[in-house]
């Protein structure tokens, strides 16, 4: 009988957990738009703004001109606001970034879960780029607010770090149907590649998930991209099926 009850409560935490993981989802399955793997597409929004939105993203966005707002739940986009626009809000996390009024303005955002139990109650890490204009960024409330002009960067979250110059041509690459790679870590590169390859791929070590790879895939050809990158580092592989491929 006490095994009857250990187990029931087991299966009992085990509903709870997948309820209240659900509940935290809940935002970005409900977005009003969504993009599916390997999906990219354009949301033009009826006062001039445009939203690129990369594969496996979810966003809402009011278009009201005198205050547009978007809120990103996962994914990563594109904006662009044409000149002479209202100030246009973008939230993701706890971070708030705020276009110029007036001023044409784009920029890149990306979000993926935070880390350890924030991530898993709902926290977002963000990467934030301008790509031209002005932004402001504010990570948090009451925290400091941060201006980024053209070529500027920064990051919430567990890898936050001050603001920094970037590659624009490498930040958005998938635009341009490409991933773009510079020594960064594979963890990373799997986040990515599973945005657009069906299936999963897992790292199957926490050494395999430190190394680092440089390199240009397109976004067409996932399959091409995982042979290469296991073949210049040496991984081994394990597939579980068609889709699941487990690299170590």
């Amino acid at each position: 009988m006490l095994g009857r009850v250990a187990a029931g409560g087991v299966a009992s935490a085990s509903i709870a957990a997948a309820g209240a993981t659900f509940a935290l989802r809940w935002p970005a399955l409900n977005a009003a738009h969504r993009t599916g793997t390997g999906e990219i597409r354009t949301l033009a929004l009826a006062s001039g703004i445009r939203i690129e939105l990369d594969a496996e993203t979810a966003l809402d966005a009011d278009p009201d001109p005198k205050g547009p707002a978007i809120a990103l739940h996962a994914g990563a986009v594109v904006v662009t606001v044409p000149a002479g626009h209202a100030a246009l809000t973008l939230s993701v996390g706890e971070a708030r970034l705020a276009t110029q009024a007036g001023q044409a303005t784009e920029f890149a955002v990306r979000c993926k879960p935070s880390d350890g139990l924030s991530g898993w109650v709902g926290g977002m890490d963000a990467d934030l780029t301008c790509l031209s204009g002005l932004v402001t960024v504010v990570p948090a409330p009451g925290r400091g607010a941060t201006r980024l002009t053209a070529g500027q960067a920064m990051a919430t979250g567990s890898d936050a770090r001050g603001v920094h110059p970037v590659d624009i041509a490498s930040v958005a690459a998938w635009r341009r149907g490409l991933l773009v790679f510079r020594d960064t870590p594979l963890s990373q590169v799997v986040e990515d590649l599973n945005r657009y390859r069906p299936g999963r791929i897992i790292l199957g070590s926490s050494s395999a998930a430190s190394r680092r790879v440089t390199g240009i895939f397109h976004l067409e050809r996932p399959e091409e991209a995982l042979g290469s990158i296991r073949t210049a580092l040496a991984l081994s592989e394990v597939r579980l099926g068609d889709r699941i491929v487990v690299l170590r």
